[in-house]
């Protein structure tokens, strides 16, 4: 073996170490408590609505911030936390002076092992921008499109009342206050449907 390919053989195992190194550090910042996953499905510390101990309607703003300490807070303002879990999940929340009133989370990924985890939804919607909506009488509703080559959720924790109230409405009835039209409602089983959720699961 000629110098010159060992020292290309060297500078390429060391390039992979480093690589590895830098790869376990990233991954180590990104842990947070829930167990084997990267947080976006801890949903199991507390009744829906809720994620990670985040009750909507339970939770006190003092606790709600205190949960908060552990992730990068990016906008603080009288009502509105932004923050970010790592580069593939961030979240929105509001709250009063006194309860967590919503919590957004905004996810690239795919979705398909939290409604698989949550089961069949009460409702499924196609939205005006072709996304589909999951609608869940527990106060979730799980939007997911594919975006380019990636697949982008965003996964909105509500109040229930308020969630069953819309899937209990009779879609052909237009809300004087909205001028849009209802979204098309369609099957879990839809082709569609399940092909976007095997599709973003490759």
């Amino acid at each position: 073996m000629t110098p010159t390919r060992q020292l290309r053989l060297l500078i390429a195992a060391a390039s992979l170490a480093l690589g590895s190194a830098i790869g376990m550090h990233a991954h180590a910042e990104e842990e947070v408590t829930c167990e084997d996953d990267t947080g976006v499905f801890c949903f199991s510390d507390c009744d829906l609505p809720c994620w990670m101990g985040l009750e909507v309607g339970v939770t006190t703003a003092e606790e709600t911030d205190a949960t908060l300490e552990q992730f990068e807070v990016t906008l603080t303002g009288e009502t509105q936390r932004n923050f970010t879990v790592h580069d593939d999940l961030r979240g929105i929340l509001n709250r009063d002076d006194e309860i967590l009133t919503s919590l957004t989370l905004l996810y690239t990924g795919c979705p398909l092992q939290l409604v698989t985890e949550l089961g069949e939804p009460d409702l499924v919607e196609r939205g005006r921008r072709l996304e589909v909506l999951f609608y869940y009488r527990e106060g979730i509703i799980v939007s997911f499109a594919v975006m380019f080559d990636y697949g982008q959720a965003s996964i909105y924790l509500r109040d229930p009342d308020t969630i069953a109230d819309h899937i209990d409405r009779d879609p052909t009835d237009r809300d004087p206050n909205r001028a849009y039209t209802p979204n098309e409602r369609l099957s879990f089983d839809d082709p569609a449907v399940q092909r976007l959720l095997s599709s973003c699961a490759l």
